[in-house]
């Protein structure tokens, strides 16, 4: 089956002499592109394409170069994934290269459609457009959060209705989510920070602003992320802590049911040896007086057991 080819989209304000281009699936006539057409380094652009499994940040003397990871819900194996989106930014451009998965792009792509809303987006310049692009790829995210939240609560109140057992699989799902959710925006923080440290002429002026908004979005992101981690561990620890409290007690009750019929197999064992004079062999009732036996025996071993809260 033949590759996909690259879907390139281009959207200009011509008034602001400003373009935004959005690479979907990269190929080699991609670095071509880059490089020849738009100067960019090839090693940024190597960089790129050959997927980088890292958050980073290249700055150069006239456009910056980065490349950012966001997560994905793949709801047909119940599992986030990371994907990468990757931009080359300059004074009259904004280049996004991505690989079609995240539904955020997809909806920015969507509102750049109508008229108003592209003039209006690309008139504010690289900074601008940055910016919204990264909130919304950021508030992606809080659906996603929301989710995990009510599978932690649903969990929550499994395992206080007895379903432990259950939950073992569930909990596994959980945690690797969010540990994947955190992996993935792990270093983030860092190429955030160099930018606003960098603070490119190309951005604008007033891009400050916009980052101190991202900024506080990520943050809260992570909080909330830092909140599952602790809550979904508690729940395994407990989860964990009733299984072998559960493992305890049936363990408990074959202990004592071995050692409650100990002594009447002994009894039943010498009454049934084949040698002469044993008790009640001769009688007539012989078989009775012996289950009797055996059951006093047993009825006193599970009071005694009792009264010694063995049980």
């Amino acid at each position: 089956m033949p590759k996909p080819r690259p879907t390139i989209t281009t959207f200009s304000n011509s008034a602001k002499d400003f373009t935004w281009i959005s690479i979907e699936r990269p190929d080699p006539s991609v670095r071509r592109l880059l490089i020849e057409t738009h100067h960019f380094l090839p090693v940024d652009v190597d960089d790129i394409l050959r997927g980088l499994q890292r958050s980073q940040i290249n700055v150069r003397d006239r456009y910056l170069a980065m490349i950012l990871w966001f997560p994905v819900y793949v709801k047909s194996e119940r599992a986030i994934v990371g994907s990468e989106v990757d931009f080359f930014v300059s004074e009259r451009s904004v280049i996004t290269v991505h690989r079609g998965e995240i539904p955020a792009v997809k909806s920015f792509l969507a509102r750049m459609g109508a008229k108003r809303e592209r003039e209006l987006l690309l008139s504010e310049g690289a900074g601008g457009l940055l910016y919204h692009l990264l909130d919304l790829l950021y508030r992606h995210c809080f659906p996603m959060l929301e989710h995990i939240t009510k599978d932690v609560k649903a969990i929550e109140r499994a395992i206080f209705d007895g379903r432990e057992r259950e939950m073992v699989e569930e909990i596994s799902v959980v945690r690797r989510n969010i540990s994947e959710f955190r992996r993935i925006l792990k270093h983030q923080d860092t190429v955030l920070r160099t930018l606003k440290r960098v603070d490119p002429y190309y951005l604008a002026v007033g891009w400050d602003l916009y980052f101190a908004e991202i900024e506080e979005t990520l943050e809260k992101i992570w909080s909330l992320l830092e909140t599952h981690k602790e809550n979904i561990e508690a729940y395994k620890d407990t989860n964990e802590s009733l299984l072998t409290y559960r493992t305890n007690e049936t363990m408990k009750v074959l202990t004592m049911v071995n050692v409650l019929m100990l002594p009447l197999t002994l009894v039943t064992a010498l009454f049934s040896v084949s040698v002469t004079g044993i008790p009640f062999a001769q009688e007539s009732y012989g078989f009775w007086i012996v289950a009797g036996v055996v059951l006093f025996l047993g009825a006193f071993l599970v009071l005694y057991s009792r009264l010694r809260r063995w049980w």
